[in-house]
């Protein structure tokens, strides 16, 4: 289904089930699609889910790059911009995804997401990721 998907409306579509909770892919911002067991019925239901799932990625997408738009540009410089924006993200991803079973793997993504745009490089933030946060993955401490 979501190489069908990403086929008719592009690389966007292709987060539409990731579940808040414990679905299918769990931790993330879609309340409309729990899990194939769960989500998948009669054909016109299951349509309408699959559906609804995907206008409420499409939403948290476009919410997104509202929340990016808002704090970029950002100076490397300006340390009290880079926490207001990262405590607004974090509270937006929390509250999308009710803070349920593992919300913390969508924030790494949005902050991963907001980095990219911000133009800071990927080396750059997996070196900083490592020797800041000892708990983060990859780290020696993890």
């Amino acid at each position: 289904m979501s190489a069908g998907l990403v086929d008719r409306y592009g690389l966007w579509a292709v987060g539409w089930r990731w579940s808040v909770g414990e679905g299918d892919l769990d931790g993330g911002p879609v309340g409309s699609w729990c899990c194939f067991s769960h989500s998948v019925t009669t054909p016109q239901a299951t349509a309408t889910t699959i559906s609804a799932a995907l206008l409420e990625w499409r939403d948290w997408l476009d919410d997104l790059a509202e929340r990016f738009d808002r704090f970029l540009p950002l100076p490397t410089d300006d340390l009290d911009g880079w926490e207001r924006a990262v405590a607004h993200l974090v509270t937006a991803v929390g509250d999308r995804t009710q803070y349920e079973s593992g919300w913390y793997g969508c924030c790494r993504t949005v902050l991963g997401w907001f980095l990219e745009a911000a133009g800071i490089e990927s080396t750059r933030r997996k070196e900083h990721w490592n020797t800041r946060s000892p708990a983060a993955p990859g780290s020696s401490d993890a």
